[in-house]
């Protein structure tokens, strides 16, 4: 099957994902999306559904997905899918790029490299965020990638679907992103735990932390995405989709 000629995003998912990007600004999150692709001589991917992950490792310029955590987004499209009547799977991942440009890195092209040599059709998301322009304007960048045959970046263009509420798949999601923050803040806790070896001053420091970078980060998702919704708020309201390379939000105050 030849590379992607398109990716429709629902406006559901776009929003989600976009949430789960603006959750923290220290490490990148990232995600599963599920959808259908159709069997053309343009394949376009449809994404309607996307599955949070838990990060198996926290650094601000990379992260990465487990085998078990694949097997887990296969098992809720299969879900989704039977519930649904459609050809439902997993289409492609989407990560966020906290404080650094949409591109996608050297390790983005690799990763995605390697999803694209099981499947063709596979495509990449990058969410930019907390970045500002010259005028000191908040901006947030979204794009849709592969990755060429000599290893470089090739841009698909993205169609944000209208969509006129959340669906129960991308409300399940939002809902889940406080027990995510919970589950990778004690995993990191109790790594630091361990190895601190019982001293005292260390485990009521390292306990301190644990509870306000918690705390932070749920007060953080609730108002960023509060936010979010501004960046994107359109003047008028409208059905046509919403097409684009790069989509670029600019907060004007």
């Amino acid at each position: 099957m030849p590379p992607l000629a398109l990716v429709q995003v629902n406006a559901d998912v776009f929003m989600t994902c976009l949430s789960h990007a603006l959750s923290t600004e220290r490490e990148e999150v990232m995600g599963l999306l599920i959808g259908e692709t159709g069997s053309y001589a343009h394949p376009v991917a449809k994404v309607s559904a996307l599955l949070i992950l838990n990060r198996v490792d926290k650094r601000k310029d990379r992260c990465e997905i487990s085998s078990e955590q694949l097997v887990a987004a296969t098992s809720y499209a299969e879900t989704l899918a039977r519930s649904s009547g459609r050809p439902l799977r997993v289409v492609g991942w989407y990560h966020s790029h906290p404080h650094i440009t949409v591109w996608p890195s050297h390790v983005d092209l690799h990763t995605q490299q390697s999803w694209q040599a099981m499947e063709s059709t596979f495509v990449g998301l990058i969410f930019s965020c907390f970045n500002s322009d010259a005028a000191h304007h908040g901006r947030i960048e979204a794009t849709a990638f592969q990755t060429a045959s000599d290893g470089g970046r090739l841009e698909v263009p993205m169609e944000v679907i209208p969509a006129n509420c959340h669906r129960q798949s991308s409300l399940s999601a939002l809902a889940t992103l406080p027990s995510t923050f919970f589950q990778e803040e004690r995993e990191e806790f109790r790594r630091a735990q361990m190895s601190c070896e019982g001293a005292p001053l260390i485990v009521v420091h390292n306990s301190a932390v644990y509870v306000v970078s918690f705390s932070s980060r749920v007060v953080n998702y609730i108002l960023l995405q509060c936010r979010a919704c501004c960046f994107i708020q359109p003047q008028r309201v409208t059905h046509d989709p919403i097409k684009f390379n790069v989509c670029r939000f600019i907060q004007l105050s």
